[in-house]
């Protein structure tokens, strides 16, 4: 073995462990767990703007991702954790994925939380008009549950 041949060797494996991880911007797994804390209802202005982003974001990613599932869960509306009341700090402790909120201090209420809607490609509109509260999010691209429906997070869009 030559000289060029050793040190091309490391640089080669480097370069396909490189790839092979970052084979995708967007993540592509499944979480099983059930990212919907609770419902929110929305105005149809913030609605229509997440229909709209998850359209765009479709025709961009539809050949990268495939038809299913067909819901796109789509960030629709950020709203302050201390306006949803008593009966959504209940169901944060009884949540799979609000890791997070305790770890930041739920004393407060100052924090955030991100209102999702559901997005059916084969129709082109919205699955209906509830949004889901999600305390932690998923990575984008990510399969998830919200309630019974099977959907892929999709972030902003």
């Amino acid at each position: 073995m030559t000289m060029k041949t050793f040190l091309g060797l490391p640089f080669l494996l480097f370069t396909i462990a490189l790839y092979s991880g970052c084979s995708s911007i967007y993540s592509s797994r499944t979480d099983n767990r059930d990212f919907a804390v609770d419902t929110y209802p929305l105005n149809q202005a913030p609605m229509d703007q997440a229909a709209f982003r998850a359209q765009r974001f479709w025709a961009r990613h539809a050949a990268q991702y495939g038809a299913e599932p067909n819901l796109l869960g789509v960030e629709a509306y950020m709203v302050d954790s201390g306006e949803l009341g008593a009966s959504f700090t209940a169901k944060i402790y009884h949540s799979e994925t609000t890791a997070s909120y305790a770890k930041r201090g739920a004393r407060d209420g100052t924090q955030s939380v991100t209102v999702v809607v559901i997005y059916d490609i084969k129709t082109g509109r919205l699955y209906d008009t509830t949004g889901y509260i999600f305390v932690d999010t998923p990575s984008i691209g990510t399969v998830v549950h919200v309630g019974n429906l099977e959907t892929r997070y999709i972030g902003r869009g």
